[in-house]
């Protein structure tokens, strides 16, 4: 969603006392898969939502990005080239995800994740119950 629905639908979460889950259900109805009892306190706008799978029991802090498109090797090939990459996201169940992290496309992080804020995830994390920082991990 854009930045404007974004804020439209914090506003009627507020008034409509529906807290977190009104913003999660509006994300859900973009296409993105989000559990339950998930709660994201960023905008995760996208052009392609349907690439982002959120398990159950995750929080999503303030300023994350979640990458699913990269056209900037389409410098090198040319435009008319089929030079987009586009790759799924998936967090897994009961993760947290730190404030202006940045997923890439085509990772997976794997259950009971920590993503230290500021992070840069890069590659998929496989291990589960694990706190993983730095830029890039």
């Amino acid at each position: 969603m854009n930045n404007f629905q974004y804020y439209k639908t914090i506003i009627f979460s507020k008034i409509l006392r529906k807290g977190n889950s009104y913003v999660v259900s509006k994300m859900r109805e973009t296409g993105m898969k989000i559990g339950d009892n998930t709660h994201i306190f960023s905008n995760i706008a996208l052009s392609e939502p349907y690439l982002v799978s959120i398990g159950n029991n995750s929080t999503i802090s303030t300023g994350v990005s979640f990458i699913t498109h990269d056209a900037s090797v389409g410098v090198y090939l040319g435009r008319e080239a089929n030079s987009d990459i586009c790759g799924k996201i998936t967090v897994g169940d009961n993760c947290f995800i730190g404030a202006s992290s940045i997923l890439m496309y085509g990772i997976s992080i794997a259950d009971n994740t920590i993503i230290a804020s500021g992070s840069v995830v890069v590659k998929s994390i496989l291990e589960s119950g694990c706190i993983w920082g730095g830029n890039p991990v």
